[in-house]
């Protein structure tokens, strides 16, 4: 039977105020009230209508905050079989046109077997992950992003990785975490 730690709030849109039940789960951090509605803000134009990846999905919340400010679609991205199960069983309560697919796979797997195209991705993977690199590097390389694609990195505090290929268009810290939006590099 799973369990729950607690339960967090959709802070903007259409979900305004709908709770999202998080899964006691190993690793399981959603991301601080504060933090989105720093990244939401940063987000604000580009999420009508696009199309969103949240490569570790967790909790859902950042994925739910697109759909909930007017995300055409989402597809959620999460190795763990349990959290999987959780995702799956609330994406149902969502009345929507958005569109919402779920796979539980690797996110690198993911990459390397998919072709879409993404306006917005989610990169919030456990905090001891050494993965940001590699993740950023097969995205650019698979290109899955175009010059316009929001990138967002949520890292612990301390880190900051660096890939050739990206700027960085805004940063900021909040407490123990580091987070920050990505774009292609023009070339």
């Amino acid at each position: 039977m799973q369990s729950y730690s607690n339960e967090i709030k959709i802070l903007s849109g259409t979900y305004k105020g709908k709770n999202i039940p998080v899964l006691n789960a190993k690793g399981l951090r959603p991301t601080s009230v504060l933090v989105r509605k720093v990244l939401f803000s940063w987000l604000t134009n580009d999420l009508p209508q696009a199309r969103v990846l949240d490569l570790f999905a967790g909790s859902g919340i950042l994925g739910y905050e697109a759909i909930s400010n007017g995300a055409a679609s989402l597809t959620q991205v999460e190795l763990s079989k349990d959290v999987y199960e959780n995702l799956k069983k609330f994406n149902s309560t969502f009345k929507v046109n958005t569109k919402i697919s779920l796979f539980n796979q690797n996110a690198i797997d993911f990459i390397n077997s998919h072709n879409d195209k993404y306006n917005v991705i989610f990169i919030d993977p456990p905090y001891d992950s050494e993965i940001y690199e590699e993740i950023l590097s097969t995205i650019l390389n698979r290109q899955l992003i175009d010059s316009n694609t929001k990138i967002y990195v949520e890292e612990r505090e301390g880190s900051h990785v660096i890939v050739p290929g990206y700027r960085v268009i805004k940063e900021q810290q909040q407490g123990q975490v580091h987070f920050s939006l990505w774009q292609k590099s023009m070339p």
